[in-house]
């Protein structure tokens, strides 16, 4: 695939994104210059709209966008790819899952998500920690801290985060 330009030249939407950008270089180069770690926060599985469009193929039957296609790892790595090089004083990445906040509301109106852990719990788990691993940590050589959340849809309250044989289980896969 290309990797042009999500947002096109002169649009509202670019300028939305620089404007972060440049709001986001001034706060991260604060923190670094007090000998602080930068880490920022993110939820995984959100992308421009835009993307979501051109590339129907990230999304599972449900509509979904889905970590364990192919297309939408390429996709989040060349995200990654690009925010360790505008940001390159990020030390890490704090990852959350479960509900996910998009949209003008949430200040990012411009982006859609879901929650990742949307197949088999374990399985879906050990794929985003590994994946994540794998680009951020290896790749980029960066800390990531992954956070569980205690509500998925459907299920309730998220083994995960209260159980230790449902942790071990799923950490021991990664």
């Amino acid at each position: 695939y290309s990797r042009a330009p999500i947002f096109g030249k002169d649009t509202i939407e670019r300028e939305w994104v620089l404007n972060q950008r440049k709001l986001l270089k001034k706060y991260y180069n604060s923190i670094d210059e007090q000998g602080l770690d930068v880490c920022c926060h993110m939820d995984v599985i959100v992308f421009p709209i835009n993307v979501t469009k051109n590339f129907p193929e990230i999304l599972n039957e449900q509509g979904k966008i889905d970590i364990a296609l192919p297309m939408t790892k390429s996709l989040i790595e060349d995200m990654f790819d690009e925010m360790f090089e505008v940001f390159p004083c990020l030390k890490g990445i704090y990852v959350r899952f479960g509900e996910t906040y998009t949209g003008k509301t949430y200040g990012a109106p411009y982006h859609t998500g879901n929650n990742p852990i949307i197949g088999d719990h374990d399985e879906y788990h050990a794929l985003l920690m590994n994946y994540l691993r794998e680009i951020v940590c290896e790749k980029h050589q960066r800390n990531i801290y992954y956070r569980t959340w205690s509500w998925i849809n459907g299920i309730g309250v998220d083994p995960f985060q209260y159980e230790p044989e449902t942790y071990l289980r799923i950490t021991n896969l990664v």
